[in-house]
């Protein structure tokens, strides 16, 4: 048989090689053909399932390459505070989209993870640069005004 072609696993239909994607198989090609593959990635993506689990799924591989931690040990951590910042004790903004979760508070010199803080309280720290002398100058300024 000639290498040009090939037949789809799916719709066992003989086709060009071209209309299969490239991949590291032995002629170099995946076994279903690029609409078959459409098709079943169309089928997959509507389904809610699926949806939840591939959230779960970039949640957990976010966590793991910004910090080395799983989704696993976040929703541990978030258990062990009873969903409350360490710093202000408030819950997360349940009603808002983008800063309804408690955020990883880290060291950035040594990426020691110290907790999980609120959206707020996470870019205080971050504004005073982490630098104790300038939040105690500021705390300062407060109890003087």
């Amino acid at each position: 048989m000639n290498d040009e072609f090939k037949t789809c696993k799916l719709c066992n239909i003989l086709k060009i090689n071209s209309e299969f994607h490239k991949n590291l198989n032995k002629d170099g090609h995946f076994n279903v053909c690029k609409k078959c593959h459409y098709i079943r990635n169309q089928k997959i993506r509507q389904d809610p399932l699926h949806k939840q689990r591939f959230a779960r799924y970039q949640k957990s591989n976010s966590l793991y390459r910004r910090y080395g931690i799983y989704l696993e040990e976040y929703e541990q951590m978030v258990k062990e505070q009873n969903n409350k910042c360490l710093i202000c004790n408030q819950k997360p903004n349940p009603d808002g989209k983008k800063h309804n979760v408690l955020s990883v508070d880290h060291c950035h010199k040594t990426n020691k993870i110290r907790g999980l803080l609120c959206h707020l309280c996470n870019r205080a720290i971050g504004l005073f640069r982490e630098r104790i002398d300038l939040i105690e100058k500021a705390l300062c300024y407060l109890k003087s005004h």
